[in-house]
């Protein structure tokens, strides 16, 4: 029997060495109908080109740097109409993927007709579970995995892709709500890991992934919880604001005022831009794009 046709989804914007890192390890996998897709999101460096020397994957690039959800959905609708029965979309700052991993999360999906995501355990440069057994919640949803997860092809044709507007920072908690919304199940795989580095392109820039965070904390709030009322959201928000927090206080005490400032900036525009823009839901649709 043929085994299910899995497409693996990740980003790069430069980002060369982690992603090729990423794609070794991924070639690894004990697993014989797996398609590899990259996906450059305009990177200014050579890293596109390199990308196109490397043998058995595809690499597609978007018509202008659109971030991280606007990448993984040129992949996901690549994969789509290419026959996937599976996505697999995962950071490219990751390594040391299970040899089984695929074959241990199709086994979660037979488990139960009704599981539209699995994710394995993602285990920290430090060496230690990126993940809580219990999980945590963000915006009364609980999410027990993140950085890379295998997404059942029904799910897409059902509620749609990620909301490109969101950019990065929450996109997967939104995914998740709109997935049990529509009736489907998350669950993970103890069975498989992989490593996630952190050292992500984005996640070294300054001013724009704090404003991004921010901001869609706050179109979360506005799309997801302001039923649950004013004093719920005040202490919600303050919850997952803290580490902009700390990261002002330290900058203080450590005389470092230029950070404080595009810091304090990053928060005050993310939280205003955030409280009143307007949430399209149009790019969400499962329909033909950048490719």
């Amino acid at each position: 029997m043929t085994s299910p046709k899995i497409f693996t989804v990740m980003a790069n914007y430069n980002g060369f060495d982690v992603t090729y890192r990423a794609i070794v390890s991924l070639k690894q996998v004990d697993y014989d109908n797996n398609t590899i897709i990259v996906v450059d999101d305009c990177s200014v460096d050579d890293s596109y080109h390199k990308l196109l020397q490397i043998e058995d994957i595809i690499v597609l690039k978007t018509l202008k740097n659109s971030g991280l959800n606007t990448a993984f959905n040129v992949g996901i609708r690549y994969a789509l109409e290419n026959g996937a029965d599976y996505v697999f979309l995962v950071q490219n700052d990751t390594d040391e993927f299970s040899k089984n991993i695929f074959k241990s999360m199709l086994s979660v999906f037979d488990q139960d007709s009704s599981i539209g995501l699995v994710g394995p355990v993602v285990i920290d440069k430090y060496r230690k579970p990126r993940w809580l057994e219990s999980g945590k919640f963000i915006f009364d949803t609980h999410i027990n995995t993140s950085e890379g997860y295998m997404v059942k092809r029904k799910v897409f044709e059902k509620i749609g892709m990620f909301n490109e507007e969101l950019v990065v920072y929450f996109e997967d908690v939104d995914f998740i709500i709109r997935m049990r919304k529509a009736g489907f199940k998350t669950a993970k795989d103890n069975n498989s890991s992989f490593l996630h580095i952190g050292q992500a392109t984005f996640s070294k820039q300054r001013f724009k992934p704090d404003y991004l965070r921010v901001r869609n904390i706050f179109m979360m709030m506005r799309r997801y919880s302001l039923h649950k009322g004013i004093v719920w959201n005040v202490r919600e928000c303050y919850r997952l604001l803290k580490r902009h927090f700390h990261k002002m206080k330290l900058f203080i005490v450590n005389f470092r005022i230029v950070d404080f400032i595009v810091e304090f900036w990053a928060v005050f525009c993310g939280a205003i831009v955030g409280l009143f823009k307007p949430w399209d839901t149009s790019n969400e649709k499962t329909k033909k794009g950048n490719t």
